[in-house]
């Protein structure tokens, strides 16, 4: 599925910006960010969206464990 996705992009850069964390306790934490991608020859805007992410500590790392594009 995500070779599909890539595939339909063609050249693209993807850009995270604005990176929040929310709601951090010692094991879990939620984040919202905005994913820009553009085209890489012409560097015009091809999509922006709101990302969501659901973090947990695992084993002493942060996994995501929940992602939502809108």
């Amino acid at each position: 599925m995500v070779q599909n996705v890539w595939n339909k992009e063609g050249h693209t850069l993807h850009l995270t910006t604005s990176v929040v964390v929310n709601n951090l306790t010692a094991t879990t934490a939620t984040a919202s960010s905005i994913l820009l991608i553009i085209d890489s020859e012409s560097l015009k805007n091809v999509s922006v969206a709101q990302i969501n992410h659901t973090l947990a500590r695992i084993n002493g790392r942060w996994l995501f464990t929940k992602r939502r594009i809108s």
